[in-house]
């Protein structure tokens, strides 16, 4: 997994997470329109997301709030989290 240290608390993205894992998302990156499609789906900072299904190629299923997503690599990885290591 790749990890920032930031205190006492790890980061990760979202492509980090195996399925049956939890985590608060913290932040959006890559840019204004990737934030404004991932608010849209309702995947926003200060939430916490599930991931149901990962697979390492191709979609997986996460469960954010009552909504249950597919999202390929490239958008959870733009997804930041955090959480205790």
């Amino acid at each position: 997994m790749r990890y920032r240290e930031c205190g006492k608390r790890c980061i990760a993205t979202a492509a980090d997470l195996k399925t049956g894992q939890k985590a608060c998302i913290s932040e959006l990156g890559r840019g204004r329109g990737f934030r404004a499609k991932m608010l849209g789906m309702g995947i926003r900072p200060g939430v916490e997301m599930t991931m149901l299904n990962s697979h390492s190629h191709g979609p997986c299923v996460i469960e954010v709030g009552r909504n249950k997503l597919m999202l390929g690599f490239e958008m959870l990885s733009g997804i930041i989290l955090k959480g205790e290591e």
